[in-house]
């Protein structure tokens, strides 16, 4: 059990394992979204940089680099929910 905030309120338990459980979902998220974007990475390699896939590849990448945004977010604001939790990585 993580220790009562400075302010003498008590925080209960339940409210500390959705923070933990809601770090461990971003960590997970974070996976998927890495794969993601290596994947578009590796794919822009081999296609022409005019041609239309090269496009669609771009977007898929945009849009992984702003889920991993979102999850960042949201295992920040874990962390400041719950300050004995260790600092988010860049995983």
């Amino acid at each position: 059990m993580t220790p009562n905030p400075p302010d003498g309120t008590t925080r209960p338990a339940a409210s500390e394992d959705h923070w933990q459980t809601a770090r461990h979902i971003g960590h997970e998220l974070n996976n998927v979204i890495c794969a993601i974007q290596g994947y578009a990475e590796m794919m822009l390699e081999d296609v022409p940089a005019n041609a239309r896939p090269a496009a669609d590849l771009l977007q898929i990448h945009e849009a992984a680099a702003r889920a991993a945004e979102l999850v960042s977010a949201l295992r920040e604001l874990a962390k400041r929910a719950d300050p004995s939790l260790p600092p988010p990585t860049s995983d």
